[in-house]
């Protein structure tokens, strides 16, 4: 982390201020936010960012981020068939979407639908599966990220066993909002921290694990 801070000092422009560097920590040495920012100007409309970060992923689903083998088809092609086949197209219709499928497995999409921009990546592989989520909102032309609906899905797609969440917003506060979302899809909420940097705002990393319901024994 040292070492990645000094090189970005020496590295980004002076022009660009209000530099500040944290290490945002949980509740286990295994999960931590790596956050850096630094700001050339006060922009009009600032974006929020919600980025989610899964493991543990249920084997049935991740199942569905694996290719035919000696399928024929070409990762473009795969990959708008798995984007339609996982529900990824859900999380948000309007958006137009960039999607490939890597051969035997692992999966990508970036989406665009005006100032809302998200992007996907997919590990699916058993004892270390992992996919990330990332979604760009803006206050500016109502282009705000629908939070619920977008947990609701991207749990529905993945249902992992672990999640981190960070929200980088310059107003307002959504911690409820996400642990309402994540807490009515089953997760209970471990960890919760928040710091604040200058001219980027504020960014609240929770992390949430699945609760497992006991089978009843008959």
């Amino acid at each position: 982390m040292y070492d990645e801070v000094s090189y970005l000092e020496d590295t980004l422009p002076p022009t660009l201020h209000n530099r500040k560097a944290s290490i945002m920590p949980s509740n286990s040495s295994s999960h931590a936010w790596h956050v850096f920012t630094a700001t050339y100007y006060q922009q009009p409309h600032k974006p929020y960012t919600l980025e989610i970060c899964m493991t543990d992923l249920d084997p049935i689903l991740a199942r569905k981020f694996f290719r035919p083998r000696n399928d024929g088809k070409t990762g473009d092609s795969a990959g708008k068939e798995m984007t339609e086949f996982t529900g990824i197209d859900q999380i948000n219709q309007e958006a137009l979407i960039c999607d490939f499928a890597f051969d035997p497995c692992g999966y990508s999409m970036n989406a665009m639908h005006g100032e809302w921009y998200s992007t996907i990546h997919v590990t699916p592989e058993d004892g270390y599966s992992y996919a990330s989520f990332e979604c760009v909102g803006s206050t500016n032309n109502g282009m705000e990220i629908d939070v619920p609906h977008v947990f609701r899905k991207v749990i529905q797609i993945f249902r992992p066993g672990t999640m981190s969440v960070s929200i980088t917003s310059a107003g307002g506060d959504l911690r409820r909002t996400v642990v309402s979302a994540v807490e009515a899809m089953g997760f209970k909420r471990r960890s919760c921290a928040m710091d604040e940097f200058p001219e980027a705002g504020s960014v609240v990393f929770q992390t949430f694990t699945a609760i497992r319901r006991k089978k009843k024994e008959h």
